[in-house]
């Protein structure tokens, strides 16, 4: 961690800040309280009569008690608090309303899990959206609970973490900052904007990916400059937000080009790191408001061959299929929580169909589920020894890392590469793959330098997939969801098709189905996949 993560760490186990109650606060009507910006509705999140729908899961709650119910998972309750489903459509008016004074009335300031800094800094720039979508019309309380939820916000920002935790934190300083106006707001715009610029210098490198290198991250923190970007092309005549405009045009396009790199052919994000559909919007919603904003159009295709040199994926495609792998650090060294040991996985993509899948992300937490997801046997890769690549641990801990450690690139796409994720092992193991696509077949070569126990190389099938094997268990075929068969053979000592289950989005698991090898007595093992 940095210095100032470990202090940031202490002063937050010390040091509560004290704001005033809502009765002791006496704001002026703010600025911008009836501004007609509109910005993208939000689909995931669905009220109804105390009834409540979040990461595939329902729950009926009784408020006030259940805003902090121990026995529902903390991400489920985020996205309580978060507020997301006064942004829907399909949300009546009269519910989105009634919950916003009912948390205001149930959650005391500082105290409750809607208190943390990130749940709050979503849920302001959430309530200002809806206020200015019903063009001010609200009660003055809940101005009065944005700016003293805002007024906590300030002095509780998260450089015990840093991350997408931070921007969300600067984001909500400069909407409630604009929002409000004055000198308090003009003072939380101007740190906002401090934050995010020097946050974004960081986070954004320089190939365009997002530095905690998950395709979902991301999104969300694409979506999250847009959102600002939104802001800045409708005040060109605000200095301070005007000044952002280019510098967010020029990430908004280097993200988008990352992006369109790891995405499959459905149009859709790959698994690595945390990583789930519907979390962040769709990159096809994403590119479309780039396009609006930027006024770029970026097409969700690519048919080259790419190397995203600085977050550490490869891209190899054709006409047919379309496959992406892991080379790279398992992301930034001091906020690596959302990174799992997925060393050279690989994904794939045959006909705009996914095949070949690292096994997602349902859960966040401190389950066994949670464990295995982050683990090596959960991603289609070599696991050593039955340890992970990387010293995964406690849901959101990374201890030992492996470096990818000699990388090589073919006439044509072909890639080799290696890493000491298992260095540490008696005689210092070192997994080397090489990945060879051709115009109608891929093989997938995985070799062991040094000595180990044992070693299995999982390759993990998307639900869509039936895999079938003949009596020796080293050849088959593939059935694709449309009727296309793929043709497979491996050279190993062994093979083993077992069940698992393959995580479609957060809190949905799917049956599936994988493939497990053993390498040879020479240490090696195959697969090749023939679509002629």
């Amino acid at each position: 961690m940095k210095i100032i993560q470990v202090l940031y760490r202490v002063k937050r186990y010390i040091i509560r800040p004290s704001i005033p109650p809502l009765s002791d606060i006496d704001i002026l009507e703010p600025i911008h309280l009836k501004n007609r910006l509109r910005f993208p509705n939000k689909n995931k999140s669905i009220y109804e009569e105390n009834k409540f729908h979040f990461l595939n899961k329902s729950h009926s709650l009784t408020f006030p008690q259940d805003w902090n119910n121990n026995n529902l998972p903390l991400l489920w309750l985020y996205n309580l608090h978060y507020f997301d489903g006064v942004l829907n459509p399909q949300t009546p008016e009269c519910i989105k309303e009634k919950l916003i004074n009912e948390w205001i009335s149930s959650n005391p300031a500082t105290h409750g899990i809607g208190w943390d800094p990130y749940p709050m800094s979503l849920r302001i720039c959430n309530w200002i959206k809806w206020i200015w979508l019903k063009d001010g019309n609200v009660d003055k309380l809940i101005l009065i609970s944005l700016f003293q939820q805002t007024l906590f916000l300030s002095k509780k920002l998260e450089f015990h973490l840093f991350g997408n935790h931070l921007l969300e934190n600067a984001k909500a300083l400069i909407f409630a900052g604009y929002f409000f106006g004055g000198k308090q707001g003009n003072k939380w715009k101007l740190k906002g904007i401090k934050i995010l610029r020097t946050e974004l210098a960081e986070q954004i490198l320089d190939d365009g990916g997002h530095f905690e290198l998950s395709p979902m991250y991301h999104c969300i923190v694409l979506d999250l400059i847009l959102d600002i970007l939104q802001l800045c092309k409708n005040n060109a005549d605000d200095k301070e937000l005007d000044s952002l405009n280019l510098f967010l045009k020029g990430l908004a396009l280097k993200m988008s080009n990352w992006l369109v790199t790891m995405c499959h052919s459905d149009q859709e994000i790959s698994y690595f790191n945390d990583a789930a559909i519907g979390i962040a919007p769709a990159p096809k919603k994403i590119l479309e408001r780039v396009t609006e904003l930027v006024g770029s159009p970026i097409k969700l295709v690519s048919t080259q061959m790419k190397y995203l040199s600085h977050s550490g994926f490869v891209r190899l495609c054709n006409e047919d299929a379309v496959l992406i792998m892991d080379v790279g650090d398992i992301g930034a060294s001091y906020i690596p929580g959302h990174g799992h040991a997925d060393t050279l996985s690989v994904e794939l993509s045959l006909f705009s169909q996914r095949v070949l899948v690292n096994l997602g992300t349902s859960e966040y937490g401190f389950s066994d589920r949670r464990h295995f997801e982050r683990g090596t046997s959960a991603h289609s890769t070599m696991e050593i020894n039955d340890r992970n690549s990387s010293e995964v641990w406690d849901g959101f801990r990374v201890g030992r890392r492996a470096v990818v450690d000699k990388l090589s690139f073919g006439k044509e796409n072909s890639v080799i590469a290696s890493h000491n994720g298992y260095k540490h092992l008696p005689e210092a193991p070192r997994h080397i793959r090489k990945v060879v696509l051709k115009d109608q077949s891929v093989l997938i070569e995985d070799s062991v330098e040094g000595n180990y126990k044992n070693a299995k190389v999982y390759f993990h099938f998307h639900p869509s997939v039936k895999i079938i094997s003949d009596k020796n268990g080293l050849q088959g075929s593939i059935e694709l969801l449309d009727g296309k068969i793929i043709h497979w053979n491996a050279e190993a000592t062994k093979s083993l098709i077992i069940s698992s289950k393959y995580a479609i989005s957060f809190g949905d698991l799917r049956q599936s189905t994988s493939l497990v090898l053993t390498p040879n007595i020479d240490k090696l093992c195959n697969i090749e996949l023939n679509w002629k």
